[in-house]
């Protein structure tokens, strides 16, 4: 059985490929109402597009073994393959390259810049929101599992006792047995706080459990601290705010720099100096990061493209 008979989606992507390069509005109409069915209609029809432009080249080779053809005094213009090929051989040809490892791979990438923030569903009654500077690698085929890359992620799930939802954090697996819960993997730090519901932190055959309210932060040496947390905390930097007890000013600077676009980084002076506190992002000004670095007690400096945070009692410029 061909990919594209195990894939109905990607089978009719191919038919809308070939559709299209002759379609009047009504198929051009036809076609945006199948994007808006499912995002999944989206995801194989780009795929199909790469497809056709990767195969492309491999036309040179097959122009000059066909015969020739006195019909034309000049050479005529190569088409693309999928609709050069037409309709049932294009969707054979397709299927058959989507055999190749690196075409039919299910896995696709999703990533927000510092400052930006980006929210997507996978399934109904299952989203993500993402904060800046975060990378995700999602699976097409599998809506109940996510890989973080980078940065910070709040997860929204419904609860399924036989489809369990997955976050995969390099060889951490954090299995969703509630609702809401966030992550973060900075570095080589994963932190985990959960809103609502219960989570399970599993790595290396210790498995944790996490309640609402409960927050676990996994230091690169492998220590693992639980603690409580303030449920309003989980997933406030979508509202612009971020609340600590105890946080090493790194954690901070980093939380900044995701939230507001801007390299941030501790001078070594602080060493890891905790910080207790509300901070609310008003703006992205440079007024308003010496607004926040007067709340923090340190004093910012640029160094080129990064501010850097010193102590008050500094030198000044």
């Amino acid at each position: 059985m061909s990919i594209a008979e195990q894939n109905p989606i990607i089978e009719r992507a191919i038919e809308w490929h070939v559709r299209l390069r002759d379609g009047g509005d009504d198929v051009w109409e036809a076609f945006a109402a199948w994007l808006e069915e499912d995002p999944r209609h989206a995801d194989a029809y780009e795929r199909i597009e790469a497809l056709d432009d990767r195969i492309g080249p491999l036309l040179d080779d097959i122009d000059r073994r066909q015969p020739a053809n006195d019909l034309y005094d000049e050479p005529q213009p190569r088409r693309r393959f999928l609709y050069w090929a037409g309709g049932a051989l294009a969707a054979s040809v397709a299927a058959a390259l989507l055999l190749i490892p690196q075409l039919s791979s299910q896995s696709y990438e999703v990533a927000t810049t510092a400052g930006e923030r980006r929210q997507l569903e996978l399934e109904q009654g299952t989203d993500i929101a993402l904060n800046g500077d975060t990378k995700l690698v999602l699976d097409r085929e599998n809506a109940r599992s996510a890989e973080l890359v980078q940065g910070q992620a709040l997860f929204r799930v419904r609860h399924d006792d036989n489809r369990p939802f997955v976050v995969a954090v390099g060889d951490v697996r954090i299995v969703d047995v509630g609702t809401i819960f966030e992550v973060v993997r900075d570095g080589g730090e994963i932190r985990v706080a959960v809103s609502e519901g219960k989570v399970e932190y599993r790595a290396a055959g210790k498995v944790v459990p996490l309640d609402a309210g409960q927050s676990l932060i996994a230091a690169s040496d492998g220590k693992i601290t639980v603690s409580d947390t303030p449920i309003e905390a989980v997933g406030s930097w979508q509202h612009k705010r971020y609340l600590y007890a105890g946080a090493p000013l790194s954690r901070v600077a980093s939380d900044l720099s995701r939230s507001l676009g801007v390299g941030i980084r501790v001078d070594s002076a602080l060493g890891n100096r905790p910080f207790s506190g509300n901070l609310h992002i008003e703006g992205t000004s440079e007024a308003e990061l010496h607004r926040l670095a007067a709340a923090l007690d340190v004093r910012l400096q640029r160094e080129g493209r990064i501010w850097v945070m010193r102590p008050p009692t500094s030198a000044p410029d």
